[in-house]
C-alpha cells in the first residue's frame, strides 16, 4: 500500500516554507484527546484492517492505525504529530487539506474514489476514501477522521458481474430467449427486455407477472397458473409449451421453463426463460411433413452425394427398380439405365447440372427382373452454405403406364385398326405439317387419292373377311411403292390417300407404280381377284392453299379418273400444262431481272424486347417486273432455283443488304444487323463468304448480317451444308434458324449446330391467345433455346395480347405486322428515325 499513498518527497521552495509553518503550529497545539481515550483508541487501531486516521483542525495527524503507517513505510509513532507536507509530496499534501477544510467548512463526510498505481506504474488499485468531521459535545468540529478501503477486488467481481449480465442479455436477445425472476421474499418480480418483445410489448415499460399472463388465453393462463402453484407448493421445476395470440393478431409458439431456490424448505426463488419457437415448430412440421411425403408419394426420390453415390431412397423407388435398399445405397444411378453406356445422354445431364444446376427429361430405367421402366426425371443440385454441391436430389415419375395408355389411345384416334395406318384424321394432320413447310419453304406438296376399282362386290361375294384381306394386301403393296418420307393413310372403305412432298416428277412415279401394283391378281382362298385402282393428284401450291382444298380436288380427279375406266391416273387441273408454259415464260423473264433493276429489297423491323427498339430487321426481296405487279418470292424463288440462278440473285441481295447496314449507319447513325434468308440451293452450292470481306472493307462487323436457314435444311444433314454453315460462324456471320417447330426432327439437330437465333413460326403464334397447345409449345422452345444459350424471334406478331405473352415467355425480339409489315427502304427508314428521335 505504500505505492498507493506515497507521492514524490521532492519539494519546491515554496513548498518547504509552508511546512516549516505547519511545524510551528504543531508544537504549539494541546492535546485534543484524553489520555486514556487516546490509549483505548490506539488499541482499537492496531486491530484495524482499514486504514484510519484522526486529524486535528490544523491538519496535524492524532492519530493513525498500524495500517496507514504501514501504508508510508512508517510506525505510526512517526506519523503522529505530522502533517501532510511532511508525508507527502506537495500537491498531494495541498490536496489533502484542501478536502479536510471542505469536510470542516461543510460539516458534512465526503467520500471519493481513487485509482493508485506504485510509481513504477506496476500495479493498479481502487481505494474508497471517506473523510468526516469530528466535533465535540458542543459542537466544535476539532478535526478529521479519514478512512480508506482498498475495493480493488470489489470493483472488479462487480465489473465482472455487470458484463455477464451484459454478455447474459445479449445471447438472450439472439437466441430470443427471455428470462424472468420471481423473488418470493421481497414479493418482486423483474424480468429482462426479451420478455418483453416476445410479447410485443415495449421493454422500458413496468412489467409485471400478471401483466404477461393477461396475454394468454383462459386455457392456457389455468396451465400457467396451476404449473406455478405446483411449483410454489413444492419447488419442482417445469416444462409448458404455450400457444400465444396477441392483440396484433399474431400467433406464437411459446416455451417456458422454470426452477426454483429453496431456504428451509420453502421456495424463495423462482427462475424462469420464455422462448419464441414459432419459427422453430414451423420448421419441425415442415420437416415432419417432408419426411410424411417423402416415405408415402408414389414418385420415386433418391438422394446422392456430390460424386454422384446414392445415399438415401425412399420405399417409392424401391417398388419401382426392385431392389433392396441395401442394394441400392452406394451405387451410382447411371447403373440403373436401360443403357448405361448411353455417352451422350449422360454428357447432356453432367453439363446441365454444371451449367444450371438442374436437367429434365426422360430416360428408359432397368428393372431388377430386367423389364424396361419408360421414367421422367427431374435432377436438381443442392448446395452447402458455401455453395459447394454436396447433394443431388432426383425425382422420379413413372412414365411406363401412362406411355403404355397414351399410345394406345394416340393409335386407336388415329391408325386404322384393319391396316394400321394412318387414318383419316391423322392423314389431314400429316398433310397440314406439309402444307406449313411448303409455305415457309416455298416447296411443293402432292395428294394423291386413291381408290379400288370395283371392290364394292367382293364383299358380298365373298364376304367381309376376304374383303378385309385384300384391303390388308393393298396397303401392303402401296407401302412398297411409296417413298418413306410420304405419309400413306387410309380414308375409309377401299380409300387411300398418299401425300408426298417434291416435285410432280416423284408423284407421277408413285402413281405408276401404285397403278402397277395394285393391278396384279389378290388371293381370295381358292379365288384369284383382278381389281385396278383410280389414283387422282392435286399439287400445293397450283391446286388449292389448304388440306381440305386439296384432298376433295384429289378425290374429284380420282373420280374422273374411275369414269375414265380406271386403271389410271388423273390430275385436277386440266391446265397443268398452261401453267407449265407460263412458268418458263416467267422464269426467262426472270434471267433479266437483275441486269434490269428489277429486283428491290423490303425490310420489315424486328423488335428486340429489353429495349423494345428496333435492333434487326429482316431483308425480304420482292420482284417488280414492267408487265406484272409486285411478285413475292414464292413464286420466282423456286424458279431461280430451278434455273441456277438462285446464286446470283443471292449475291444481290447480300450486297444490297451490305449496302443499306453500311448507309444507315453513315447516315442515321444506327447499327442494324439485316437477316438474309439463304435457300437450300443457294446453301448447298454457294458456299461463298467473300461477301464477309466487303463488311470488313465497309466498316461493318461480321455480324451485321445475319445468315437465314430452314430447319429442313439441318435436317438434310448433307457434308456440303455442314461445311458452308461452319465456314459461315468461323468468319463471325450470325445464323437464324427460321420457321422453327414446323419439322419434324430439326430438335436432334440442335445439339450438332452451332445456331444464334430460333425463328419461331408464325403458326405457333397466330393462335397462341386462345390455344393453350400452342402457348405450351411456345414457351417450351424458348425455354430450351436459352437453356441452349439461343436468342428467339418470334414472327407474325399481330396483337397486343401476342407480344404480352411472348414478353412473359421471354422471347427475345418480336417480328410481325403488329410493329409494320415489310417496307421499302424508304418507309423503313422514316421508322428508324422516328425511333431516334
Amino acid at each position: 500500500m505504500r505505492g498507493l499513498l506515497i507521492c514524490l518527497f521532492a519539494l519546491t521552495g515554496a513548498a518547504l516554507r509552508w511546512q516549516q509553518e505547519q511545524a510551528r503550529l504543531i508544537a504549539a497545539k494541546r492535546p485534543i484527546f484524553a489520555e486514556h481515550d487516546r490509549t483505548l483508541f490506539h488499541a482499537l487501531l492496531r486491530n484495524c484492517t482499514d486504514i484510519v486516521w484522526f486529524k486535528d483542525i490544523d491538519g496535524v495527524y492524532q492519530l493513525c492505525s498500524q495500517a496507514a503507517a504501514a501504508a508510508l513505510g512508517l510506525s505510526p509513532d512517526l506519523v503522529v504529530g505530522k502533517t501532510d507536507a511532511q508525508l507527502f509530496a506537495w500537491d498531494v499534501a495541498l490536496k489533502h487539506a484542501e478536502v479536510d477544510r471542505k469536510v470542516v467548512a461543510s460539516g458534512d463526510r465526503h467520500v471519493e474514489e481513487q485509482v493508485i498505481s506504485n510509481t513504477d506504474g506496476s500495479q493498479i488499485r481502487v481505494v474508497e476514501m471517506i473523510k468526516s468531521p469530528v466535533a465535540l459535545s458542543d459542537g466544535t468540529i476539532v478535526g478529521v477522521l479519514g478512512i480508506a478501503r482498498d475495493i480493488t477486488v470489489r470493483r472488479t467481481q462487480e465489473r465482472k458481474i455487470r458484463e455477464q449480465e451484459a454478455l447474459l442479455l445479449e445471447m438472450s436477445t439472439l437466441a430470443q430467449v427471455g428470462g424472468w425472476e420471481i423473488d418470493v421474499v421481497a414479493d418482486t418480480f423483474r424480468w429482462t427486455p426479451e420478455t418483453a418483445l416476445i410479447h410485443e410489448l415495449d421493454p422500458a415499460l413496468p412489467l409485471t407477472l400478471e401483466r404477461l399472463l393477461a396475454d394468454y388465453d383462459e386455457v392456457e393462463r389455468k396451465r400457467i397458473e396451476s404449473a406455478l402453484a405446483q411449483t410454489f407448493e413444492t419447488g419442482t421445476p417445469n416444462d409448458l409449451d404455450l400457444e400465444l395470440n396477441l392483440p396484433s393478431g399474431a400467433h406464437k409458439c411459446v416455451r417456458a421453463h422454470w426452477r426454483t431456490a429453496m431456504t428451509d424448505g420453502k421456495v424463495t426463488r423462482v427462475w424462469g426463460m420464455a422462448q419464441d419457437v414459432t419459427e422453430r415448430r414451423k420448421l419441425d412440421e415442415s420437416m415432419r411433413m417432408a419426411e410424411l411425403i417423402y416415405n408415402t408419394t408414389p414418385d420415386a426420390i433418391l438422394v446422392t452425394d456430390d460424386q454422384g453415390h446414392v445415399v438415401d431412397a425412399n420405399p417409392a423407388f424401391m417398388r419401382l427398380v426392385g431392389h433392396a435398399r441395401e442394394d441400392v445405397i452406394g451405387m451410382l444411378p447411371r447403373q440403373l439405365l436401360a443403357n448405361p453406356d448411353e455417352t451422350r445422354l449422360l454428357e447432356a445431364i453432367t453439363h446441365a447440372l454444371n451449367e444450371d444446376g438442374h436437367w429434365e427429361g426422360e430416360i428408359r430405367l432397368r428393372h431388377k427382373d430386367q423389364s424396361y421402366i419408360d421414367a421422367y426425371l427431374d435432377i436438381d443440385i443442392m448446395r452447402d452454405k458455401s455453395g459447394n454441391q454436396s447433394r443431388r436430389a432426383i425425382h422420379i415419375r413413372d412414365l411406363t403406364d401412362q406411355k403404355n395408355k397414351d399410345e394406345l389411345i394416340w393409335k386407336h384416334a388415329n391408325f386404322d385398326r384393319l391396316t394400321g395406318l394412318p387414318n383419316r384424321s391423322l392423314s389431314f394432320d400429316r398433310l397440314e405439317q406439309e402444307l406449313k413447310k411448303a409455305r415457309s419453304d416455298d416447296g411443293c406438296v402432292g395428294v394423291m387419292c386413291i381408290d379400288l376399282d370395283r371392290f364394292t362386290g367382293i364383299n358380298d361375294m365373298l364376304g367381309h373377311d376376304q374383303g378385309d384381306a385384300v384391303l390388308i394386301e393393298t396397303a401392303a403393296r402401296l407401302r412398297a411403292c411409296v417413298l418413306e418420307t410420304a405419309t400413306l393413310g387410309r380414308l375409309g372403305g377401299d380409300s387411300f390417300a398418299v401425300i408426298v412432298a417434291g416435285p410432280r416428277a416423284h408423284l407421277e412415279l408413285n402413281a405408276a407404280a401404285i397403278v402397277d401394283a395394285l393391278a396384279r391378281p389378290f388371293d381370295a382362298g381358292t379365288d384369284r381377284i383382278h381389281l385396278s385402282a383410280s389414283i387422282g393428284i392435286t399439287l400445293y401450291p397450283d391446286d388449292a392453299q389448304d388440306a381440305h382444298g386439296l384432298m376433295n380436288g384429289a378425290e374429284q380427279a380420282m373420280v374422273r379418273a374411275k369414269r375414265a375406266g380406271g386403271n389410271r391416273f388423273q390430275y385436277f387441273a386440266a391446265a397443268l400444262q398452261q401453267s407449265a408454259l407460263a412458268k418458263l415464260r416467267l422464269s426467262r423473264d426472270l434471267r433479266h431481272a437483275i441486269a434490269g433493276n428489277e429486283l428491290v429489297m423490303h425490310y420489315q423491323p424486328i423488335v428486340d424486347m429489353r429495349t423494345g427498339r428496333i435492333r434487326k430487321a429482316e431483308a425480304l426481296i420482292r420482284w417488280l417486273p414492267p408487265t406484272h405487279g409486285l411478285i413475292g418470292p414464292a413464286q420466282f424463288i423456286p424458279l431461280a432455283e430451278e434455273s441456277g440462278l438462285i446464286v446470283q440473285i443471292g449475291n444481290w441481295v447480300i450486297d444490297e443488304a451490305i449496302a443499306s447496314v453500311a448507309r444507315w449507319q453513315r447516315e442515321l447513325g444506327i447499327d442494324i444487323e439485316l437477316s438474309v434468308n439463304q435457300s437450300p440451293v443457294q446453301f448447298e452450292h454457294g458456299g461463298d463468304v467473300s461477301w464477309i470481306k466487303r463488311l470488313a472493307q465497309a466498316a461493318l462487323p461480321a455480324h451485321s448480317i445475319t445468315v437465314e436457314i430452314t430447319e429442313s435444311m439441318l435436317v438434310n444433314d448433307s457434308d456440303r451444308m455442314r461445311t458452308n454453315l461452319k465456314l459461315l460462324q468461323e468468319n463471325g456471320a450470325k445464323v437464324s434458324l427460321d420457321d422453327f417447330g414446323t419439322g419434324f426432327s430439326a430438335l436432334s439437330y440442335l445439339k450438332l449446330f452451332d445456331v444464334d437465333y430460333l425463328k419461331i413460326d408464325k403458326s405457333f403464334i397466330h393462335h397462341l391467345e386462345a390455344n393453350e397447345n400452342d402457348k405450351a409449345l411456345t414457351q417450351a422452345i424458348i425455354d430450351m433455346a436459352h437453356k441452349l444459350h439461343i436468342e428467339t424471334i418470334a414472327e407474325g406478331v399481330e396483337t397486343t395480347a401476342q407480344r404480352d405473352i411472348l414478353t412473359a415467355f421471354g422471347c427475345d425480339y418480336l417480328q410481325g405486322y403488329l410493329y409494320s409489315p415489310p417496307a421499302a427502304r424508304e418507309v423503313f427508314e422514316q421508322l428508324l428515325e422516328h425511333q431516334h428521335t
